[in-house]
């Protein structure tokens, strides 16, 4: 238990930081030549408009909730929340940190009174889960069904890897008969800035999550912070897109956070000796190539318009373009952007959700910062123990209605250690589930 412990604390530490590492504005780069634009992916998508008014949908969010389970833990909660299309019909969802426990009361029931409560058998935390999901031929969908493993009698996480600490999936993309998914390599010591990136390709992603095949790849560029030096990391989305799988990535964290782009070959994915050689999108004179990584992160190419950030889901929708819902560091709003080409020049399409109480919060202003991870519960002053910290808005365009939108995001305790954790999960339904929203289309 006292493991699980420390696992719940570096999960509500990993999400203050996804916060933080949330962005404020970009740099724009200089408007000149660059290489050849991204073309949108060969399956055409719904119109969807320009700026949506998202709404919660109780519809949608009853296809996430936790149930209970048959036997052993229950899901509870997790973030991320990456929906990732396997067939026309077929979805996997990812997610990070997974709380694992106990239901109590009406749980099956939609409205019905269900009481979380992290105890029990199997309890505590994993680095994370997956989840299934299906549209039947009526086009309604199912619920999620969530997965993990079980090692040694108890809790595993669906991916592992044999360095060093515990993977944190973020983004993902089915590349024929590969799923592949971009996740943060973390450490307990480490806190929440990653330790690596890595790639893992998933050989039988129709077989249940928790019979998943796969490897874990380390991918190059990856550029761990220092006092001298900012981070790189290349996680944050995937998209397929022609012959490239691009990957989204962000320099620097904070108000100097910047998207940065590089790509791997698609059509070699399958090949058992495959390892990732990623090209780079640098900045040449007025202009830009793509090249091997750099040694300076400064050359990178930055991507104007579009702030950088820790996670996202780019997609693309006729007569709308490229477009990612974004919340900024430290703010509880979330923002549309839209582009005609994935290199830019983004567009800040404005504010399309306020997140409501209890998330949002006016008394902030006495918590500046989150405390020390190491701060024990009588460091954190009383002003902050009902404060939280909203993150990862990701777009799920396959749950949206023609010309609609359907976006989750997630909701995290902004400080007071493990205790006022478990006391918002065991007290409030809606904290650490992924919270559903929907903008109506035609």
């Amino acid at each position: 238990m006292t493991r699980a412990k420390s696992r719940l604390a570096a999960g509500r530490r990993r999400a203050l930081l996804l916060a933080a590492l949330l962005p404020l504005l970009a740099h724009c780069a200089p408007a000149a030549s660059r290489p050849e634009p991204v073309p949108p992916p060969a399956a055409g998508a719904a119109a969807r408009g320009a700026s949506p008014a998202l709404v919660p949908d109780a519809a949608l969010q009853a296809l996430i909730d936790p149930y209970p389970a048959q036997s052993g833990p229950s899901w509870l909660g997790g973030d991320v929340a990456s929906s990732i299309r396997l067939a026309h019909d077929r979805w996997v969802w990812i997610f990070g940190d997974t709380l694992l426990g106990t239901l109590r009361g009406d749980c099956a029931a939609r409205g019905g009174e269900c009481r979380r409560e992290v105890g029990g058998p199997g309890a505590g935390m994993i680095a994370n889960s997956a989840g299934t999901m299906v549209r039947g031929p009526d086009g309604s969908f199912y619920p999620v069904v969530k997965y993990w493993r079980i090692a040694d009698g108890a809790p595993a996480p669906i991916l592992a890897t044999d360095e060093e600490g515990f993977l944190w999936p973020l983004a993902g993309v089915r590349v024929g008969a590969v799923l592949l998914l971009a996740a943060n390599r973390h450490t307990l010591d480490s806190g929440l800035l990653p330790f690596g990136n890595h790639l893992v390709r998933v050989f039988n992603p129709d077989a249940p999550p928790d019979l998943w095949l796969y490897d874990v790849q380390p991918l190059p560029g990856f550029v761990a912070a220092t006092p001298e030096r900012p981070l790189v990391s290349w996680t944050a989305a995937l998209v397929h897109a022609g012959r490239f799988v691009y990957l989204v990535g962000s320099r620097d964290v904070g108000p100097d956070a910047v998207t940065v782009l590089g790509r791997i070959p698609s059509d070699d994915l399958v090949d058992a000796g495959w390892r990732p050689e990623p090209q780079f999108l640098v900045q040449e004179g007025d202009g830009a190539r793509w090249a091997s990584p750099p040694s300076d992160p400064e050359r990178l190419y930055v991507v104007p318009g579009l702030p950088g950030t820790s996670e996202a889901a780019i997609d693309f929708a006729d007569g709308l373009g490229w477009y990612t819902f974004q919340i900024a560091a430290l703010r509880y709003e979330i923002r549309l952007y839209t582009a005609a080409d994935l290199l830019g020049p983004w567009t800040d399409r404005g504010v399309v959700y306020e997140i409501p109480a209890p998330w949002s919060t006016t008394t902030r202003g006495a918590c500046p910062a989150p405390p020390p991870p190491d701060a024990s519960p009588g460091e954190v002053p009383p002003a902050c123990e009902h404060v939280y910290a909203a993150y990862a808005p990701k777009a799920h365009p396959e749950l949206a209605n023609e010309g609609g939108h359907a976006v989750s995001y997630n909701v995290n305790v902004w400080s007071g250690g493990l205790d006022a954790a478990v006391r918002a999960l065991e007290t409030l339904p809606e904290f650490y589930v992924p919270r559903m929203l929907a903008a109506p289309g035609r």
